[in-house]
């Protein structure tokens, strides 16, 4: 999966109580033993419960109380890591954008397929859309041919599966079941390419293993 090396800001932390300058001499914000020696001198600026962290500062009942956030910030941070290094996971919570489209002939019948060519076009492919038009659906573009593993994992609508060799002979069909993430639908033989369609068109069509598909990309001519 490829990630963009776009910089992220990063946010500047809140900055400490504004109203330190007036606490007494000898009080230290996020220590403990800030509130006791801030006490022994006489001091009003801080609550009645020492402040384990420096934080920010809120009035209460005319004194200034420093909210512990050492909890916050790591929380925020933790958030902030997830988002950067696993922007995959979030993506996949969503249907991917429709993808540029081509015209795939078979014998005389014709398909709109999306083109998924990248690893994280694939990986997404039709997860979370649950319908698919008829006379439509979803290349799978690979590097080279090879042995191809397909399941249904995160894909609501039912789908049927073509494997391709790299001269556009379709190896096997196979039917798949909505969100089956148990069932891997395996190629006979190295596809170069993997055509979804709605469930059950081949076989309306009466497209079989065997037949030719015209206008792959980059397939070989037969």
């Amino acid at each position: 999966m490829q990630k963009q090396s776009n910089p992220i800001p990063i946010p500047a932390l809140p900055p400490l109580c504004p109203r330190l300058a007036s606490f007494p001499k000898g009080v230290v914000v996020g220590d403990g033993r800030g509130f006791a020696e801030g006490a022994a001198e006489g001091g009003e600026g801080l609550s009645r419960s020492p402040p384990k962290a420096a934080g920010v500062c809120l009035p209460l009942k005319g004194r200034a109380f420093c909210t512990p956030t050492r909890l916050t910030f790591f929380v925020f941070y933790a958030f902030f890591a997830v988002n950067l290094f696993f922007p995959a996971a979030q993506a996949q919570d969503t249907a991917q954008p429709p993808l540029p489209t081509i015209k795939l002939t078979i014998s005389t019948h014709t398909v709109t397929a999306e083109v998924a060519q990248t690893p994280e076009q694939r990986e997404r492919g039709l997860m979370h859309r649950f319908t698919l038009p008829n006379g439509h659906g979803m290349l799978f573009v690979f590097e080279r041919p090879q042995p191809l593993s397909f399941w249904m994992k995160n894909t609501p609508a039912p789908l049927s599966i073509a494997f391709i060799d790299e001269h556009g002979v379709i190896l096997n069909i196979r039917d798949m079941v909505p969100n089956d993430d148990k069932t891997l639908h395996r190629s006979q033989g190295n596809a170069l390419y993997a055509l979804e369609v709605r469930k059950g068109w081949f076989a309306e069509q009466g497209i079989k293993a065997g037949m030719f598909i015209r206008g792959l990309p980059g397939a070989a001519k037969q």
